[in-house]
């Protein structure tokens, strides 16, 4: 394959999932390393045979390397415009590094995707220094520890959930209550009619399925949309609906069955059935069976997060969150004190500060596109002392924020404001609210040069 229509630079939007970001930032800045490349990749490369354009010699374990290239290979065979802006982006950062006088190695070697020890990414063979954590775009996203690593007082279920449990369920169930009402608000399904513009989901549909439109394209259903053949664009609205299996009109008919309602996803949705049924189904991690529950059954769920609840957890964060948040506000009040607590025994162990700073035994290089750090051993860096406060007024989100202060000053010193670096630890529900276990994030550290860093 060759890759004919490349877009400026200027023009390249990098595509929003994040292992495609991730991915294609960690190779891309591997190519930018020095003579790593053999030549400049332009839009006449042959990307599906893009090793060979890549220098062995360069390379200190050929074979881990091959295995980590494939992992992204779908990504820059797909959309190699984004690779080529990487590799632009962090040539001048990597420049930076041997401006300000460190030396790079001779070879190099690359993990893409989840580290299983330390920060990097790019790994530099017979250096003083580790080599470089990448970062595809934004503020500085640290190490975040995982579920396990703090005094939950549940060892079992949703760990955030389990401090609050009573008000927790209370949350979810009252937003189950306002869905539930909003389901059987929906239209009735006319059984006289085509129903041409009835929203998806009677029943699942197989990824994969192909039907012919009265447009006379053939189209095949994607997991969440009707793809062209012919085109590789997104079905109109209308053909969607004319491809759609729509509920039965028998069904219709004998129990009152409404459309289904949708608060976000297309896959995630409640459907009033009639006779106190409804259909509910879900996707978080992975995508829920289709089932036929009561209400006293979907409610007698609340604070289990089954993938079918993301219905619930979606229509929080589009509508509830806004309506002066009555839902959250309990739980949130009660829960945060707790993992105040909590947050600060963790934060007393210097161990599991340098852990979360990602700071390590040597010193390594944190790059984005738009500049480069020196973070040091932690051997030279005196002990971190640290303070949290929840931030109690954010609105918008469904997680519990705290904002953290780091300074290598000691508690005799005058501390200014200038000698704390800050950083936000995030207690979310990342992978569907309602749906999914609760997570925890480090991001958004400013101020780094207070903890030794260097920028250059």
């Amino acid at each position: 394959m060759r890759y004919r229509q490349i877009k400026p630079l200027r023009e390249v939007k990098v595509g929003k999932a994040s292992a495609q970001k991730r991915y294609l930032s960690e190779l891309g800045c591997f190519l930018a390393m020095p003579q790593v490349l053999k030549q400049e990749l332009t839009k006449e490369t042959d990307f599906t045979k893009l090793e060979n354009y890549i220098n062995q010699s360069k390379i200190g374990n050929a074979g881990g390397f091959k295995k980590e290239l494939s992992k992204a290979t779908p990504f820059y065979t797909e959309d190699p415009e984004n690779l080529i802006y990487y590799i632009n982006q962090y040539k001048p950062q990597v420049q930076k590094i041997v401006a300000a006088g460190y030396t790079l190695p001779n070879t190099y070697d690359l993990v893409i995707g989840n580290q299983t020890e330390g920060a990097s990414d790019i790994f530099f063979n017979d250096s003083d220094e580790v080599g470089i954590s990448v970062k595809a775009e934004g503020g500085i996203t640290l190490s975040s520890p995982g579920m396990g690593d703090f005094n939950f007082s549940q060892e079992k279920g949703d760990k955030v959930a389990g401090e609050s449990k009573p008000e927790y369920d209370q949350w979810v169930q009252s937003c189950m209550k306002a869905v539930i009402a909003e389901a059987m608000k929906q239209p009735l399904l006319e059984p006289d009619t085509d129903q041409g513009n009835t929203p998806v989901q009677s029943g699942p549909l197989e990824k994969g399925t192909l039907k012919k439109a009265s447009d006379g394209q053939d189209y095949e259903w994607a997991g969440a949309q009707w793809i062209s053949k012919s085109t590789g664009r997104i079905a109109t609205k209308d053909v969607a609906a004319e491809l759609t299996p729509k509920a039965p009109t028998p069904m219709a008919q004998k129990d009152g069955a409404r459309s289904p309602y949708t608060p976000k996803r297309p896959h995630s949705f409640i459907q009033y059935m009639g006779g106190g049924k409804f259909n509910i189904q879900g996707k978080a991690q992975s995508k829920s069976k289709l089932l036929t529950m009561t209400e006293e059954q979907i409610l007698a769920e609340a604070g289990t997060n089954p993938a079918h609840h993301r219905c619930f957890g979606d229509w929080y964060i589009d509508f509830g969150v806004k309506q002066d948040d009555p839902y959250m506000m309990p739980f949130k009040r009660s829960v945060t004190v707790k993992l105040e607590k909590i947050l600060e025994s963790f934060l007393s162990v210097q161990e599991n500060v340098r852990k979360i700073l990602q700071m390590g035994d040597k010193p390594y290089f944190y790059m984005t596109p738009k500049s480069v750090a020196y973070v040091p051993s932690v051997q030279v860096i005196p002990d971190i002392l640290s303070t949290t406060k929840p931030i109690t007024d954010s609105k918008g989100g469904s997680g519990i924020l705290f904002h953290a202060n780091f300074t290598t000053k000691t508690k005799d010193d005058k501390i200014t404001k200038d000698d704390y670096a800050t950083a936000d630890i995030y207690f979310r529900w990342r992978n569907g609210l309602f749906a999914s276990p609760s997570t925890v994030a480090v991001q958004n550290l400013k101020n780094y040069q207070a903890l030794g860093w260097k920028k250059l």
